[in-house]
């Protein structure tokens, strides 16, 4: 989908991918950390980078990357996530997944005050 940048229709799919982003955290990825299983946190298990990383796009013009300034998450908790699961260790791992969580939900509200 095509969409102008600031247009009501993209904000409306940003506002989207961050729901369902923050859902896919918070049902599978937290609820995989908290059964000991290791959750999958690539490209392709995220909403945003689906739909705009992917592409080759780079990460233009993902929520994420607009709030942080950076692209493929550079500058949020993600990369804690990441250095977390190297560890192995399950209270490291819930607790940075709780600060991307906390971290996205940030995004979403940002997102929403816009309309």
């Amino acid at each position: 989908m095509k969409t102008e940048k600031n247009s009501p229709d993209l904000l409306d799919l940003q506002v989207w991918t961050m729901i369902e982003s923050l859902r896919v955290w918070e049902d599978v990825k937290l609820t995989d950390a908290l059964a000991g299983k290791r959750p999958r946190v690539g490209a392709w298990d995220c909403p945003c980078c689906r739909l705009w990383n992917l592409d080759g796009n780079g990460c233009d013009p993902c929520p994420i990357s607009e709030y942080s300034g950076e692209d493929c998450c550079k500058g949020t908790p993600y990369d804690e996530v990441v250095w977390a699961l190297g560890t192995g260790l399950p209270g490291p791992i819930v607790f940075h997944m709780g600060l991307e969580i906390d971290y996205l939900a940030e995004v979403t509200q940002g997102l929403l005050a816009r309309y």
